[in-house]
């Protein structure tokens, strides 16, 4: 399974509620997937994974509830009142199928929509055309690393403010080093366990969200 250990095949099973065989063929699926074309793995996904029941917080507020990881935003209007599920998106970049497959449902099990890149040139493109909460990025990665791309967005004014959290199996002094100097929020070394990534994004959705 590639940088995941057995442990954390056997967590992600669990919080995603699937056999631990569904998701290693749901990741040797992924794997086959040319990574010029990103359509499969939307499609893929959307057709074979659910996610559970949305719960709405207080109307008249947009806040990321204590109990849900979505934002609910109410409007009245003569006396009729609409309510907006807005949910955080969430970027991930990660050139290993295993391991974004396992990132990516987590995270919308979690109640986060998210959008894929599978290397560096993908996850540039991502962030110059949809507007993100949260950046979720492995170090080494084709074309453009996940330094070059943390550098870049702290360049650009519309996504300098965004968070960004490492996810790499680079655990070096000198990697996390250049993550604080690229401009990255925080740093989670693989293999992980799925508490630390959950803790570690609603901490970062958080801190955004004081700004």
């Amino acid at each position: 399974m590639g940088d995941l250990t057995f442990l954390a095949l056997e967590e992600a099973a669990e919080i995603l509620q699937v056999p631990k065989r569904i998701l290693i063929r749901r990741i040797i699926e992924q794997r086959k997937v040319p990574a010029a074309n990103p359509d499969p793995i939307e499609a893929e996904r959307k057709d074979c994974w659910k996610h559970p029941p949305i719960t709405t917080t207080k109307t008249g507020d947009l806040r990321i509830g204590a109990n849900s990881n979505q934002s609910t935003l109410t409007k009245t209007n003569g006396g009729d009142s609409k309510t907006a599920i807005l949910k955080p998106k969430i970027l991930v970049g990660d050139d290993h199928p295993d391991s974004r497959v396992i990132i990516v449902l987590s995270l919308e099990r979690w109640g986060y929509e998210v959008v894929e890149a599978r290397d560096g040139k993908e996850a540039m493109a991502q962030i110059g055309s949809v507007d993100f909460n949260l950046a979720v990025l492995d170090i080494a990665m084709p074309f453009k690393s996940g330094l070059d791309v943390a550098r870049s967005m702290r360049t650009n004014p519309k996504t300098k403010d965004i968070p960004i959290l490492a996810v790499t199996a680079l655990d070096t002094a000198k990697i996390r080093k250049s993550c604080k100097e690229a401009g990255f929020n925080d740093f989670l070394s693989k293999p992980f366990l799925m508490a630390d990534l959950k803790s570690k994004v609603e901490t970062l959705l958080g801190q955004s969200k004081r700004k």
